[in-house]
């Protein structure tokens, strides 16, 4: 019985030590305080940046600065000139400022309208950053006056329709019956043209003509009897033999259909409020017996379709202009771009595209 009771007592005793022991270590362990994370280290977005288009001694040039101060910027610029009814998409610039840096830019041979400019600039996600229209300042601050150390040169825009440069072949008979076919190019710049030329290429055929122009002008190539190829190519290259515009012609499609194109389009006014009405007026040029089926999409910046119209016509004699009204939203900010298509009859063969910008002013 005493040796029970010692067994008991002993195991109570080295129970209660064991307990001890772990209470102890418990006891031991301190909280750890987490770290607290400042707002000012959470990046959120790109680095904030600020641009603008200047006039020094008569060039254009670019300005962009990097107020954020760790973080460097990468991505480009997309810089327009035009009046207030009529942007022109000239050049894009390849960004790369240091944090708290500026870059200034030298914009050679900028096809210039009017004393505005649009200026878009994206980061390396495709994100916009600045979407900003406004004047072209002329600045005579004495730190600009000389040129920038490394000029960097711009990019021409390349477009197969769009309101730089339009070109539009057509396929027309010889002066007489036995002459053959000329491809007649009807090229429209907005801007002038000088010592640029159109080269046209296919088996068997390679002309070129010198371009000198402003406005408008008809080009004719005069085909051979034996081309033996259904599609020619075209480009319309500057003075350094870059190419500004190029395309294909389809031979057999020219001499199949007729054509219709965008004549002209027009606003009732030069800016608007964000809830007004705007009156888009479309002119058409040329014809087609199967009639034509016209869209219209309006995108805000963000890409968000705010506006979509179709209308259809037919009519032996010249093509009557359409009118639009898109009402802008009343939080919409600088402008809303309205890309219009024409398609032949029914079908989904595209005849002709423009573009159009609705400018904002939220003052």
């Amino acid at each position: 019985m005493r040796k029970i009771f010692c067994t008991l007592v002993l195991l109570f005793i080295t129970a209660n030590f064991v307990a001890g022991r772990s209470q102890t270590r418990v006891s031991t362990l301190k909280p750890v305080k987490p770290n607290p994370v400042k707002l000012e280290d959470i990046q959120l977005g790109p680095p904030q940046i600020n641009g603008e288009v200047i006039r020094v001694s008569g060039e254009y040039r670019l300005r962009i600065d990097n107020n954020d101060e760790k973080r460097a910027f990468q991505g480009l610029a997309v810089i327009s000139f035009g009046d207030a009814l009529q942007q022109l998409e000239s050049v894009k610039v390849k960004l790369s400022v240091a944090p708290l840096d500026s870059e200034t830019h030298l914009l050679y041979s900028m096809p210039t309208i009017g004393e505005q400019y649009k200026l878009i600039v994206l980061d390396q996600t495709g994100s916009v950053v600045i979407h900003k229209i406004a004047p072209v300042k002329t600045s005579t601050d004495p730190l600009l006056t000389a040129p920038p150390p490394q000029p960097v040169s711009t990019v021409p825009v390349k477009s197969d329709g769009g309101a730089f440069i339009r070109v539009r072949p057509r396929l027309a008979g010889g002066a007489n019956e036995k002459d053959p076919y000329i491809l007649a190019f009807e090229i429209n710049s907005a801007t002038p043209l000088a010592n640029a030329q159109i080269r046209v290429t296919a088996k068997g055929l390679n002309e070129s003509r010198p371009l000198n122009f402003t406005g408008a002008v008809n080009i004719d190539i005069p085909l051979p009897d034996d081309l033996e190829v259904q599609k020619i190519t075209y480009a319309i290259l500057n003075n350094k033999g870059e190419t500004l515009v190029s395309g294909e012609a389809d031979v057999m499609q020219l001499m199949n259909a007729d054509d219709v194109a965008i004549g002209n389009i027009k606003l009732d006014k030069a800016s608007y409020k964000p809830g007004d009405a705007a009156q888009l007026t479309v002119e058409y040029a040329g014809n087609t017996p199967g009639g034509i089926r016209v869209e219209i999409i309006a995108k805000d910046l963000t890409g968000k379709i705010i506006h979509r119209d179709t209308r259809k016509e037919k009519r032996e004699a010249g093509l009557p202009p359409h009118e639009f009204v898109i009402t802008l939203p009343k939080d919409v900010k600088d402008a809303v771009s309205v890309d219009i298509k024409i398609y032949e009859g029914d079908g989904n063969s595209l005849l002709d595209s423009s573009s159009k910008d609705i400018i904002i002013s939220n003052n």
